[in-house]
């Protein structure tokens, strides 16, 4: 069974149990309507939410290593048919192999001149990874794709691939949700603070009679500054682990120290605040609708279907039409919205949240909410008196700014008497809004 079918298949059993609990509620209300659970019908709720907790994170397991393993499979089958037709001598070492050579300390630690390699750091480049995974996301086959696979140097006498490049690209976007969303995403080669106008206010135009001077108001601007804020990771692997060559040095210090850092970055992109770190969206979003009453079964106070359709249309028709439209929460959120229904105050009528058959496949779609795709990010607060627990708007407004490539450094020296080599992964990153209107939240009071 291939990763498509079976993701289908997890999905259309999540489509079945969603369906479950919705007749479960409707038989709740026609055996007692306005009145709460009793334990046994609260029991039969929480198995099929268990059910349906179970399901997605087996789609997100399966689906994450499945969908980078197709994606790689593909990225090296356009590699391969790029390069079986390349003179020997053109050749370059592939990246993975350039890789495990300077992770075990076989490769020529100083060949400043090879590309990502200068010493004892190899670099990424975030730009070509980002560029050909989302190729291949969007439906490129190795046909469309080959052609990008590589890059030149040596004034184009030597092709070399970006296969390694568009696997860190994956491991980071696992797991910053701001990445994986719509947001507009900006990479720079050097760290200097870039300047980025900012609406505050848009004007306003008029009716102008013939002869008549043209009014109306002007728009009020402002800028976005985007620095370079640098995170870190460290990993410790024993001579013993990087010599054996049964070890994927690739999946284990790649993998680890990649996904790690980019763990606080997605943090930093949501709740940083601003000063010494990204304007996370915590911060940056400064429009924040506090309903008045409602609850979602009690998990969410003061939030009701009319709550979300509010949140919904305070956003500008401009920014809700486009593509870059949708939601952001953390999973429990989620999790009690898609319990909510349109009508007596979430409790009955027609569900609201619709499950998505394709979720997690490649060029699939997540979950929708009133129409627009739902994304998660454990960052995002949870429910409290005070507090922003959902965002709704145009997310080409947010900018994520990557400075370089994401840098890892190797050092003998610093763990020399555990016998133990020391992997550093760095990244440079920056985040703001940069149009204030673009995106609203909903707070609970």
């Amino acid at each position: 069974m291939d990763i498509q079918t079976h993701a289908r298949a997890l999905n259309e059993s999540r489509i079945k149990a969603h369906k479950e609990l919705n007749d479960h509620f409707d038989a709740v209300v026609k055996a007692h309507p306005g009145q709460p659970m009793n334990e046994e019908e609260k029991a039969v709720e929480a198995r099929i939410l268990g059910e349906i907790e179970a399901l997605e994170a087996e789609i997100k397991r399966f689906v994450d290593r499945e969908q980078r393993e197709q994606e790689s499979a593909t990225i090296r089958d356009a590699y391969d048919s790029v390069f079986a037709q390349t003179p020997a001598h053109q050749r370059a070492e592939s990246d993975v192999e350039r890789f495990t050579a300077w992770a075990k300390g076989t490769g020529p630690g100083n060949a400043a001149s090879e590309k990502g390699q200068v010493g004892q750091a190899f670099a990424f480049n975030l730009k070509n990874g980002q560029a050909m995974v989302e190729a291949v996301r969007a439906g490129a086959d190795v046909k469309d794709i080959r052609n990008a696979i590589w890059t030149t140097v040596d004034s184009g006498s030597l092709l070399v691939p970006t296969e390694l490049d568009s696997t860190i690209y994956q491991y980071l976007t696992a797991s910053v949700a701001m990445m994986r969303m719509p947001t507009r995403k900006i990479n720079s080669t050097s760290g200097n603070p870039i300047n980025f106008p900012k609406v505050v206010t848009h004007g306003i135009g008029t009716q102008v009679g013939e002869g008549t001077a043209i009014g109306g108001t002007d728009a009020v601007f402002g800028h976005v500054t985007l620095n370079s804020y640098k995170y870190g990771e460290l990993v410790k692997l024993s001579s013993e682990t990087i010599a054996d060559d049964g070890v994927d040095i690739l999946s284990f210090v790649a993998g680890n120290v990649a996904r790690a850092v980019g763990e606080i970055v997605a943090a930093a992109l949501v709740t940083g605040g601003g000063s010494g770190a990204p304007n996370g969206i915590e911060t940056a979003v400064t429009n924040a609708f506090a309903p008045t009453g409602g609850t979602i079964h009690g998990l969410v106070a003061g939030v009701s279907y009319e709550n979300l359709v509010d949140l919904v249309y305070s956003v500008n028709d401009n920014y809700r039409s486009r593509p870059s439209a949708a939601w952001l929460m953390r999973d429990k959120t989620a999790g009690a919205l898609r319990k909510l229904r349109d009508g007596a105050g979430g409790t009955v009528g027609a569900v609201l949240w619709e499950p998505s058959l394709t979720s997690g496949i490649q060029n699939g779609q997540p979950d929708r909410l009133l129409g627009f795709p739902v994304y998660t990010d454990p960052n995002v607060a949870s429910v409290a008196s005070t507090k922003k627990v959902a965002y709704f708007g145009d997310w080409d407004s947010y900018f994520v700014r990557t400075v370089g490539g994401f840098r890892f450094e190797r050092s003998d020296e610093f763990s020399f008497d555990t016998d133990e080599s020391t992997f550093r992964g760095l990244m440079r990153v920056d985040g703001d809004a940069a149009d204030a209107n673009a995106i609203n939240a909903i707070r609970v009071v």
